[in-house]
This record gives structure tokens, sequence and C-alpha cells, in this order.
């Protein structure tokens, strides 16, 4: 076959791998084995001593498995032999499918061959992943070099030898090495590369883990250094292999924290998001949040509800596809993959208020989508409650201090009795009504309320089979710290002057600053925004302290 006629060839869609005895693979090389039966959309073809002999002839497979040879060198002898004469992919036992090979490979050939790149400087190409149309200029030179190879006496303790070949067959090429330059470059590195005994395996996914898994971003992956045994319930490996591996997803119990805003939510989140490794160890998994949000909560899920995100991202080729297939933009993929992911866990402790403020703000088709998930786990809602009047107060200082949102009514110059006429805020002091809805849009009747001045933290560990659990949410400090009634009545008239959002900050800095260090007098506010604050009717003791021109 001549060079033109074998790099215009399609790639045969077989994928091939062997192993000497599958009767006896670990559980990590079987569940490498599904990922390819469930998200290839290829002939899988896993060959072991007996089997090779059908595909191979005699010669060659006396040669590969040579009993002087190592496993490692016979399984890449195998591989170059295979790819030569039949094309197609070579995964080793380890390596796990993400995504559909049709929608990134056949585009990520170089002269008919493809390997995925640098996986440290000294090595070109990585090889527990190959590609090759039959009879490629590529693999074919690097089957007849491997059989000439002068050194193969020394290639069991060697095992970077089919690296040096393909250096080498580039060096002794130039127009093969340009066109190699040229190509698609997919780096081997990837997230979920581990060095040996590392341990981040066994620890609980951070945000972007799971973002990844869900975007389907890397193709394949090589999770060779991961453990064999059991895996901790929750772990980046639990996850990563249930979701890669065609895990039958567990039922379940599902406790949504939903509200109601301004009654200990963030204390709640804050001690879930420190304890997380702890409550991992009881079984009790608490979904990854945003880095860097202030209060560490799960709201994609809000936003995913609110219609602010994707419900099933599209892959978008990019102009970058073509040079790094494997990021281009991939699905599908959801906010839900984020929260409602797969794991080893009997419990899973979701936490946002904005499951009960923003109620009203849902598509209904979300809500579906929300519910189509929540159907096959026991779902049960917590509500946590307060006094309405001490509520009212409390969530019409959040309304004020929010930064301007005017469809969400935040930044707003609304006194308390006109927002006790919104619709969101009628909802949540009519627990009735906000029960009713809250079992139509989660699609359960288990509904637990506590009181926050009462045992809402007793009953929260009581849902989490964990209730020794209380005094340590108790204990953990409360975040919040508001504005006194006088200073949220200030910043009420503030808001109607419609500041910008740096001198609005300006100003309830200086306000906090005031409340908290009464006996300095100094406040920073710049004069521009003191000239702005002087228009204000009214004049109160905190705007004369705010204004006077010894507190600035």
């Amino acid at each position: 076959m001549t060079r033109e006629t074998a790099e215009g060839s399609p790639l045969p869609r077989i994928v091939w791998t062997f192993r000497s005895n599958w009767d006896n693979a670990p559980a990590l090389a079987q569940q490498g084995l599904k990922s390819w039966h469930m998200h290839s959309g290829w002939d899988l073809r896993a060959l072991d001593r007996r089997s090779v002999a059908d595909a191979l002839d005699p010669e060659t497979v006396a040669w590969a498995l040579a009993p002087a040879h190592s496993p490692a060198l016979q399984s890449g002898l195998l591989r170059l032999a295979l790819l030569r004469q039949y094309g197609g992919v070579w995964a080793n036992p380890n390596v796990f499918c993400a995504r559909p090979l049709d929608d990134w490979l056949p585009n990520a050939l170089t002269e008919g061959f493809f390997a995925f790149r640098r996986p440290d400087p000294a090595r070109p190409i990585a090889t527990w992943f190959l590609a090759s149309v039959p009879g490629g200029t590529m693999i074919s030179r690097l089957a007849e070099n491997a059989r000439s190879m002068p050194t193969m006496q020394k290639a069991p303790q060697n095992l970077v030898w089919m690296q040096e070949l393909f250096a080498d067959m580039l060096r002794r090429d130039p127009e093969l090495a340009a066109a190699w330059d040229g190509g698609p470059r997919l780096k081997a590195k990837h997230r979920f590369q581990f060095a040996p005994n590392a341990s981040r395996p066994d620890e609980p996914p951070v945000l972007q883990d799971l973002r990844v898994l869900s975007e389907a971003s890397i193709p394949v992956m090589d999770l060779s250094a991961l453990v064999r045994h059991s895996p901790p319930s929750g772990s980046l490996q639990d996850v990563l292999i249930r979701r890669l591996g065609g895990a039958t997803p567990s039922r379940k119990r599902i406790v949504l924290h939903v509200g109601l805003p301004k009654t200990a939510t963030t204390t709640i989140q804050n001690w879930a998001e420190t304890a997380r490794a702890a409550l991992a160890e009881r079984g009790i998994v608490y979904p990854p949040t945003k880095p860097g949000r202030d209060h560490p909560k799960h709201q994609e899920l809000v936003n995913f509800l609110m219609g602010k995100t994707p419900h099933r991202q599209e892959r978008k080729p990019s102009e970058s596809s073509r040079s790094d297939p494997g990021n281009a933009s991939a699905g599908p993929g959801s906010a839900l993959d984020l929260v409602l992911y797969d794991h080893g866990a009997p419990i899973t402790l979701i936490s946002a208020e904005g499951l009960t403020f923003h109620l009203l703000d849902f598509q209904p088709e979300r809500l579906e989508a929300l519910r189509a998930r929540l159907k096959h786990h026991d779902v049960t809602l917590f509500v946590n409650s307060r006094d309405p009047d001490g509520w009212l107060r409390s969530i019409h200082q959040q309304f004020i201090v929010n930064p301007p949102v005017p469809e969400q009514h935040y930044g707003t110059d609304m006194t308390v009795e006109q927002m006790r006429e919104l619709p969101r805020v009628q909802l949540m002091l009519d627990h009735g009504a906000l029960e009713r809805r809250l079992r139509e849009a989660y699609g359960t009747d288990r509904i637990v309320w506590a009181d926050l001045a009462g045992d809402w933290a007793e009953r929260l560990c009581a849902l989490l089979d964990a209730p020794d659990l209380a005094q340590d949410i108790r204990a953990t400090p409360s975040a919040n710290r508001g504005l006194s009634p006088q200073a949220t009545e200030l910043m009420r008239r503030v808001n109607s002057l419609h500041l910008d959002r740096e001198s609005r900050v300006a100003v309830i800095s200086a306000l906090r600053q005031l409340e908290r260090e009464p006996e300095t007098g100094r406040t920073g506010l710049p004069p521009k925004i003191a000239a702005e604050l002087a228009c204000l009717p009214e004049d109160t003791p905190l705007l004369h302290a705010l204004l006077a021109p010894d507190h600035m």
C-alpha cells in the first residue's frame, strides 16, 4: 500500500486492547472495558493470549509474546502489529473512554496516525492510546524499527523504547517530522493523571473536576495510577470510576436544604464546607461549591432552574478545535451534573436558600428536569424558619444592602411594608402556601420544618444520621453581621440616589466602620460621595456622623 493511499484510508472503528488473562483482571481494568462499551461507539476487541492468535499470524504472536519479553514489551509489540495490519485504536487496559471517538479522533490524525503528545519533556508521545489507519506510514515505520531494534534484548528494562523509536523516526525523516509538528496537539497530561500514592484521588472532587467530567473535555483518560482497592465513597476516584466505568447509579437519600434565607443558611453551608472530608467519612457527600464565592452554597442549581445556564451543552467547534480537539466545548452536560452526580455514599446534602427564595423565578421545564433526576432518590426537604417579623426585617435589610438588581428588587429603597407586598415575600411568609409549592416543585412529600429559635441543628443532623454533629453546627461562627436598623434605614434612602457601584460600596463600608468603631469617628468617605449624600432630606444623627468633617 502506498503512503498516499494508506493515509487516505478511513480509520477503522475498532478499539484493541490486550491482557494475558481477562478473567483475573482487577476491577479497574474491567471498568475500563465498560467505559469503551458505553462511550466509544466502536467495536471493542479485548484480546488475551488465546484470542490474539486469531488476529495475528503465528510468527508475529510468537515473536511478540516471547518469554524473554516483559508484559509491557509484549503489549507494545502487539499494538504495533495490530494497528499496522488492521488499523483502529489501541488502549491500555486502564484507559477509560469519556467521549465518543467519532466526535474528535478522525480530525486529530496526522499522516493517518494519532498519539497524545509530551507526557513529559523527554518523551515525544504517550503510548497508552494510539490510533492509525491500516498500513499508515508512521505505524509501519514503528513496527519495522521495532523488529530490527538492536537493543531489543535491553527493552524489558527500557520502558520508553517506543517513544525513542518514534523520536528517531522523526529525526530521520524531516518531511514526516514537519507534518507531525504541524498536526493537532493534544497533550498527554490531563487533570486526572495522578502521581503514585497521590492523596487527591481519595479526596472529594472539586467543582472543576465535575465540570470537566460533565463536559467530557478530556476524551480518554489513563487512570492506571488509581488504586485497585475499593475507593472511599464520594472520593474523586469513586466518582471517576462510577461515571466512566458504567456503574449503575445508586439510590441515595438526598437532604435538600432549601432555606429560608436569613435562617442560619450561611452557618450551615460554612459548616458543611469545612466538614466536607469528615462528612464523607460518615457516608455524607456535600457536593463541591464554586471557589471564591462568599457562601459555599450550591448556587449552580439555582442558576440552572432560573435558566441562567444551559440545560444541555452543545458541542461548538471552535477555531482551536483543530489544534486541540480535546478542548473543544463538549457535551452533553448540565449544571445538574455538578450537584447530582453519582457517588458511592448513601447520603447527599445540598444547600441553597435560593431554592425557596427564587421559587417563583424557576422555569417549569427546568424544574421538570430536576424532578426527573430526583425521582430516582429519596428526597427530603429541610426548611428552617423564624418569627415572621424578625425574618421580614432581616430580609428587608438584605434587599437594601445587596448590589442593585432591579428585577429582584435588590438595592431597593422600598420600606418594610412595601416589600411585604412582593409575591416572593408573601410566599415566604405563608408557610402553608410555600409547602404546597415546594412539594410541587421538587416532587416530594417529605418536608421537615425547623425553627431558628429551636432545635434546627439537631433536626438537620438527624436527617443526616449524624445527631452528634449538631453541636459542631452551632459552634460555627455566624458569617453575616447585618447593619443596625438606623443604618439600614439610612442605606434605604441612599439607594434612592442611584449611586454608582463604587460609591455605593464606599457608603456601606463607611456605615459598617462607624457601627464597628464609633469612637474613632473616621469613615474615609470621599468628599464627592459625601456631597451626594448631603442632598438627602431628613437629616439623622447617623447621616450627620457620616458627613461631619471631623469624621472624614
